[in-house]
């Protein structure tokens, strides 16, 4: 049996139904911006990593491939830096720098470094310090090759597209509520006129 909305509350039950419908859309928009930001902040490490591997395959070593002289803050630049571990995770070379000294990854990702083509994940050596980093194993015998770039403008173009999809729901839900309220007058105003003319 259909359910059937007193009058009054029609208006309600309409805005509500488009605020929720909105609310969505921009949910889901503002979230699959996000992730492309943050998928897209992978491609200048996943590019380097690949042709680093493939030096070393033809005979470069490791250590060789990293411009230690030119090195990177990873937490206030945006550059990308390298850094290359052995196959037990300890330091051979390093062009990013923090405080003084080259970071190390958590003991995990090397060990999931190992099962995978190549890692990528979100890096946080301290806290307020985010890095987009992608970790390769390219042999037993040579160690990791590890990529990344401070994730700061990422985060940045994050915030202001969550801004600008925040006041684009806030004036949809100003434009639904005036919308609901005047169709619903004159609905009613409809409903009055059908009544004067039955009688």
């Amino acid at each position: 049996m259909p359910v059937k909305i007193p009058q009054k509350y029609i208006p309600l039950a309409i805005f509500l139904t488009i605020a929720l419908i909105i609310s969505t859309l921009a949910l889901t928009i503002s979230t699959v911006a996000k992730q492309m930001y943050r998928a897209n902040a992978d491609d200048p490490q996943v590019e380097a990593v690949q042709e680093i591997t493939s030096y070393v395959k033809l005979g470069t070593p490791l250590e060789a491939v990293i411009d230690t002289s030119r090195e990177t803050d990873v937490k206030n630049s945006l550059s990308l830096f390298f850094i290359a571990y052995d196959n037990d995770g300890k330091l051979i070379a390093g062009s990013g720098r923090l405080n003084d000294s080259t970071p190390t990854p958590p003991a995990d990702i090397f060990d999931k470094a190992k099962t995978e083509d190549a890692t990528r994940f979100t890096w946080e050596p301290e806290p307020g310090v985010k890095l987009a980093a992608i970790i390769k194993h390219i042999s037993d015998d040579t160690g990791f090759i590890l990529a990344a770039k401070n994730l700061s403008e990422i985060e940045h173009r994050s915030r202001n597209i969550t801004t600008i999809i925040g006041l684009a729901w806030i004036f949809m839900l100003l434009l639904s509520a005036i919308l609901t309220w005047i169709l619903t007058q004159f609905n009613f105003m409809s409903l009055s006129l059908e009544e004067d003319e039955i009688e």
